[in-house]
């Protein structure tokens, strides 16, 4: 085991920060804290551009 690997069911110290700074904020903080990250992540071309909601069915008539 590494010195950067955490004990068998611990999160490593990096993934346990931010676990424990997304716990405290409200939900709105946190959809647009995620918000922002999926927009860095466009706009580094680390995840396709967005579709519309239509186009990728997340709406679906009943």
């Amino acid at each position: 085991m590494s010195a950067d690997s955490p004990e068998p069911g611990r999160l490593a110290p990096d993934r346990e920060a931010l676990l424990r700074t997304t716990l405290v904020l409200s939900v709105d903080e946190r959809v647009a804290w995620l918000e922002a990250m999926m927009a860095i992540a466009i706009e580094s071309g680390a995840l396709p551009k967005r579709v519309p909601d239509q186009l990728a069915g997340a709406r679906r008539e009943r």
